[in-house]
């Protein structure tokens, strides 16, 4: 059956995951400009944190941990890029 809420946030959680993709990478070249960590955590807290927070924590938070992800303990960059391997489940 057809949900439309469902296939929202499918499609939220494929746009989220390509953002948080250019994040991980650890140095991304533009042009000549290399961007560094500081620039990377000030975007993710800027851009990736609040999707997280908007469209996430209410099913996969410390408290409520749904499928065993809980993605509230990404609170900065330095520990999304240290446990990878939560993030490729998602992906």
């Amino acid at each position: 059956m057809y949900n439309p809420k469902h296939s929202t946030l499918i499609l939220t959680t494929i746009i989220f995951c390509l953002a948080l993709t250019s994040i991980l990478v650890p140095v991304i070249v533009l042009g000549n400009e290399q961007i560094s960590f500081e620039n990377l955590e000030l975007d993710y807290q800027k851009e990736i944190r609040p999707l997280i927070q908007e469209f996430c924590l209410s099913c996969h938070s410390t408290a409520s941990h749904l499928g065993n992800l809980d993605l509230q303990q990404f609170k900065k960059l330095t520990e999304v890029r240290n446990k990878t391997k939560i993030w490729l489940k998602i992906a």
